[in-house]
């Protein structure tokens, strides 16, 4: 759980930096919006990663 935290937390971040980066746009409205986006992309990038976890294949199933 804890990686699985860290992981979405590490995308939200970069997301947040590349999001700004290509806006090009540096007022403090724009990073509080961006910031917005890069937390709900972290909230469902955390769903993704349990969902891949509880129900993707594992390594060495055979299948």
């Amino acid at each position: 759980m804890k990686r699985i935290v860290l992981r979405a937390a590490f995308g939200a971040v970069f997301f947040y930096i590349f999001k700004l980066v290509l806006g090009g746009v540096y007022t403090p409205e724009a990073f509080l919006e961006e910031s917005k986006y890069a937390l709900a992309f972290g909230v469902f990038y955390a769903l993704f990663l349990l969902a891949m976890e509880k129900f993707g294949k594992k390594k060495g199933d055979g299948k």
